[in-house]
């Protein structure tokens, strides 16, 4: 399995979505459950108030690797 269709099983899990509001309001990871306090880049930080997923998450799944 790729890692975009593996991203899209975890988004659509009921817990991970259950545990969207929580991760925002204690700056954790809805994915990983990691705290999100720190971001290398602005974008990083941007990404995580939309998606409420970590920078180390966020490097696994939308960052490829050939």
């Amino acid at each position: 399995m790729n890692r975009l269709q593996e991203l899209i099983e975890i988004l659509s899990d009921k817990e991970v979505q259950a545990r969207t509001s929580s991760a925002r309001i204690n700056q954790k990871c809805k994915i990983c459950g990691n705290l999100a306090d720190t971001f290398h880049t602005p974008l990083a930080k941007v990404e995580y108030h939309l998606s409420i997923i970590c920078e180390d998450c966020q490097n696994y799944y939308y960052r490829y690797e050939n």
